[in-house]
């Protein structure tokens, strides 16, 4: 991932006051666990994964989830007044249902080394239909409801190998 585009958000993130929710969420495989874990690392930070909540993987991602888990963990960082990040997709739906809401939004946007966005959909210029993307279809849905990508504070765009 790119280091400038790294420092750039670092040095947002530095700017929060302390017990801040620093999300950062894309697409599924947009690298959003392996940002998390190189700002974490380097700003000294928890992190919390959605992924690592999974309980079984049948419906919308967040069925798939142990929210009650999931929000204990969450609730016990935030009584500490300390900042941390959470990382994961349909992040946004997924707090809102457990109480929380984040103070800073981060957005994976990765290309392609040809500029095509999200597996050849273009959310950005979307008309709202959409093609069938399986096995995401329900995260992308998501991002087109939610419309991440022009709420973010931060959008954070790479491009693959």
């Amino acid at each position: 991932m790119t280091n400038i585009i790294q420092e750039a958000l670092i040095t947002e993130i530095k700017k929060l006051e302390a017990g801040s929710i620093i999300a950062i969420e894309g697409p599924c495989s947009s690298g959003k666990t392996t940002l998390s874990q190189v700002i974490s690392k380097r700003l000294r930070l928890q992190h919390i994964d959605t992924d690592s909540f999974i309980i079984n993987t049948d419906g919308e991602y967040i069925s798939w989830l142990d929210i009650e888990h999931l929000k204990e963990v969450i609730k016990s960082f935030s009584d500490r007044k300390k900042s941390f990040i959470v990382s994961g997709i349909c992040l946004q739906r997924t707090l809102s249902l457990i109480g929380f809401s984040t103070t800073f939004n981060v957005y994976i946007k990765k290309l392609s080394n040809e500029g095509i966005w999200n597996y050849g959909f273009d959310i950005e210029n979307s008309d709202n239909s959409m093609p069938t993307l399986q096995p995401h279809k329900s995260d992308m849905l998501y991002h087109l409801e939610y419309k991440l990508h022009e709420k973010a504070d931060f959008i954070y765009t790479y491009t693959t190998d």
